[in-house]
């Protein structure tokens, strides 16, 4: 079996008790004989949470953006 890197929502820095993570769509893909396959593809954007919690509906264009935004809280 091969071994898959996949960066996507994986810590990009830690700010204060806040993480920075690059967020990720789904894609389903059907194939011919009927199955289906789901595939997570970077958004481009990246958010601020508090565990869980996403903090904040508009998304960040970069990594410096939502650090600026995570010192303020």
């Amino acid at each position: 079996m091969a071994n898959k890197k996949n960066w996507l929502g994986k810590v990009q820095k830690d700010v204060g008790g806040y993480k920075i993570r690059q967020m990720a769509s789904s894609r389903t893909v059907k194939r011919g004989d009927g199955k289906e396959s789901t595939y997570l593809q970077p958004t481009g954007k990246y958010g601020v949470y508090a565990g869980r919690k996403k903090l904040v509906k508009g998304d960040f264009v970069s990594v410096a953006e939502a650090e600026a935004y995570a010192m303020t809280l």
